[in-house]
């Protein structure tokens, strides 16, 4: 298979590991009552992805 799916139930940004999986595309649902959680969820992980967006900048810098 080209796709590969994986569904992680959290029941609190705490309980995540750190650091995070990696994945090419997150998807978050939450119910209104968890939604600030889902916040934070979603916080980490474009932190995450500012981060590598940063290393790719960075190499790319020195190779030129």
């Amino acid at each position: 298979s080209r796709h590969s799916v994986q569904y992680i139930e959290c029941p609190s940004p705490e309980v995540l590991p750190d650091p995070l999986p990696a994945f090419d595309l997150v998807a978050i649902s939450a119910l209104s009552a968890q939604i600030f959680d889902a916040y934070a969820i979603a916080d980490r992980y474009r932190d995450l992805a500012q981060a590598d967006a940063d290393d790719d900048r960075t190499l790319t810098t020195r190779k030129g």
